[in-house]
């Protein structure tokens, strides 16, 4: 899917590129948030002579009464482009192309979006395939209309979006616009591994109201936000800075924390064997509760003390009780005691063990 790019390529350095003669109304450049309905530069060809002018992104099928008749049809599907009746008479007939300098796609983070600016590789402008229709409405009012043709994503594109536009290379120009006859159809592939930069840019971008260069300037690593919580070193367990401990976000000033795969409290006061069992049985409570993949039948790390490593593989910890826990530790064994589900109980057994002891 494509559904907002930018275009920072001057008219003039559009006319070379594509050796087109340029309309007088020219969609202004440069713009850095172009959205569907918009108008947009595109090129087309007519008996072998070439044509840049402005078309709305965002095909009109000519059987509308109004633009809004329908779905904003803005991107053509590869596979079912020849089948749809809204596309079909167009990707056969009337294909254009459609310069850009990037597009964005949007990966999920819980609940914010996060954009992401997609260039070539090799600082090239980009030239998706397009196709395009005159629409005329009942009142005679003509509008000039287009959508970008995309395709299934491959290599690290596809970890962003399913969907990629096609972006063809200079050599593809004249058999995708009907100059070199038949064929065009091989050239609604994506782009070889590698050919594609990605970069993170502000989320001001999420808005289709935003303009500006800002908008497609990469975030540095030191303008991120660094994770709240930075991996645990071997041992599992280190302070908490005080600040944090002063607002109790580790339950208080006296306690330590264990912080993968999030902050999982241990008390500090327990004999170091007993933390290192703490600190195993709540990292792999709480990679069960946030549903970390992977984490079903993880091991924990070997404790030269015993081995606890059996705990994590445990499929219901809540199945087993204090009062098993309790008879482990009379009869000193630790790895059942690494089991537990609660730390209360583990840690109450064992100090009475030691007292038995």
């Amino acid at each position: 899917m494509c559904g907002r790019f930018a275009i920072t390529l001057p008219d003039d350095a559009m006319v070379r590129l594509f050796s087109a003669t340029p309309a007088n109304d020219l969609p202004p450049v440069p713009r850095y948030n172009i959205c569907p309905t918009q108008p947009v530069a595109v090129v087309v060809s007519h008996d072998g002579q070439r044509r840049l002018g402005p078309m709305r992104w965002g095909l009109i099928p000519r059987w509308y009464k109004h633009p809004t008749d329908g779905p904003l049809l803005f991107n053509a599907r590869s596979e079912t482009i020849a089948e749809k009746p809204a596309f079909a008479q167009a990707a056969r007939r009337r294909r254009c192309l459609i310069p850009a300098s990037g597009f964005y796609e949007w990966t999920r983070e819980g609940e914010a979006r996060r954009p992401w600016f997609i260039t070539r590789a090799d600082d090239q402008p980009m030239v998706f395939a397009g196709i395009w229709q005159a629409w005329t409405g009942p009142e005679g009012a003509r509008i000039a209309s287009c959508a970008i043709v995309t395709t299934g994503a491959t290599g690290r594109m596809a970890d962003l979006h399913d969907r990629v536009p096609v972006v063809l290379e200079p050599d593809s120009w004249p058999l995708w616009l009907g100059e070199a006859g038949h064929g065009a159809a091989r050239l609604m592939t994506p782009l070889a591994e590698g050919a594609l930069e990605f970069r993170r840019v502000a989320t001001a971008v999420n808005s289709n109201r935003a303009e500006g260069p800002d908008l497609i300037e990469p975030i540095e690593r030191g303008d991120r936000p660094e994770p709240r919580y930075q991996p645990a070193r071997a041992g599992g367990c280190h302070p908490l800075p005080r600040h944090q401990a002063r607002r109790g976000a580790s339950g208080g000033g006296g306690q330590r924390a264990c912080v993968y795969p999030r902050q999982v409290p241990v008390p500090h006061n327990l004999p170091p064997f007993d933390q290192k069992v703490a600190h195993a049985v709540r990292t792999a409570k709480h990679q069960r509760r946030d549903g970390i993949p992977g984490t079903r039948g993880l091991q924990a790390p070997q404790i030269p003390d015993g081995d606890i490593g059996a705990f994590a593989g445990l499929q219901r910890p809540q199945r087993i009780r204090a009062a098993q826990h309790r008879g482990a530790a009379q009869r000193g064994d630790l790895q059942r005691l690494a089991g537990a589900h609660r730390i209360g109980p583990a840690r109450d057994a064992l100090h009475q063990h030691r007292l038995a002891g």
